[in-house]
């Protein structure tokens, strides 16, 4: 097996069928069924493993193919970005602080994007402009907003690696589990039929609403579209950790070398277990504290989503 390779099914295996759709309406019945103990179980086990993941995706992907300028002003952005996550962490910081800060560093970053892309500047500098007001005008709705649609960024990976002759195809097969499923949850019709418990674990209690809803939401409208956004996570864990590196097998990395020599997959999947396992015990020992320090982390890989994307459709990257 080469350096990279995966002994993992076909890409157009596990973009999803025919086991792929079994798979996922069984993930969704259990979130249906206990959502808020199916949202801390995920986080703990996999969350830090599909943000790893993804840094070795985006590294492997773009990394080679970004100018170097580009790439330090990235990397001091997102190093200010976890320092604030670090100071919200230890107290030092008040949240409603935090996201001020973290939505306008989000701006700045769609700002270097702007300044890399080569066409179709109008959009990014549109939307740095949007994180910007909505950090000044409406803070709290547009981090929210951001959590949601960060769920659904494999689309947009797919999208951008997959050739033009594909594209259609999986992304068709990528819309039934992160665009139907989750809307027919939050409609609140399946729990008509299966009543939720409202358990949690780890002590953790309703505090995982504030992920995706504002605290002021009745429980009762709140369950179905947490257990909606719940479904799209799961679904964001299945494609980062195993569908987005076989895409990048089948279709290709940046051409040069990464900024990390990374060990092969199946040593790589062997260390995120056990990094699994560590995180999910820091879980059961002190919830709240384990969470922040995932906030962390989570921040990194989630804001580095923008200006990869908006430098993507701008032309932002040199050719292989």
């Amino acid at each position: 097996m080469s350096r990279a390779g995966l002994s993992l099914p076909s890409a157009e295996t596990l973009i999803l069928w025919p086991w792929g759709y079994a798979a996922i309406a069984a993930c969704a019945l259990a979130i249906l069924a206990a959502p808020l103990a199916a949202y801390v179980l995920l986080i703990a086990l996999f969350g830090a493993p599909h943000v790893l993941c993804e840094l070795r995706y985006c590294d492997e992907r773009f990394s080679a193919r970004s100018a170097r300028p580009v790439l330090l002003a990235l990397g001091g952005l997102l190093g200010l970005l976890a320092l604030i996550r670090i100071a919200q962490a230890f107290g030092a910081l008040p949240a409603m602080s935090a996201i001020h800060a973290e939505l306008l560093l989000g701006a700045l970053l769609a700002a270097v994007a702007v300044a890399a892309m080569k066409k179709r500047r109008l959009i990014g500098a549109g939307l740095g402009l949007a994180v910007a007001a909505g950090a000044a005008l409406a803070p709290l709705p547009t981090f929210l907003a951001t959590a949601w649609l960060h769920n659904l960024t494999p689309l947009a990976f797919a999208a951008e690696i997959v050739p033009p002759a594909e594209r259609q195809r999986v992304l068709l097969r990528l819309a039934l589990p992160f665009l139907l499923l989750p809307a027919l949850i939050a409609s609140g019709l399946p729990h008509l039929l299966l009543a939720p418990a409202h358990s949690s674990l780890f002590g953790a209690g309703a505090a995982p609403f504030a992920a995706f809803l504002p605290r002021t939401l009745p429980f009762a409208e709140a369950l179905p579209l947490f257990a909606a956004a719940v479904t799209a996570q799961a679904m964001h864990y299945f494609a980062v950790i195993l569908v987005l590196p076989r895409l990048l097998t089948a279709y290709g990395r940046s051409g040069g070398a990464p900024l990390v020599d990374w060990p092969s997959w199946p040593r790589f999947y062997g260390l995120l277990a056990i990094a699994a396992l560590l995180v999910l015990a820091s879980y059961g020992a002190n919830y709240p504290q384990a969470k922040s320090l995932y906030g962390v982390l989570a921040a990194l890989h989630s804001w580095i989503e923008l200006p990869i994307f908006l430098m993507a459709l701008g032309g932002g990257f040199r050719a292989k």
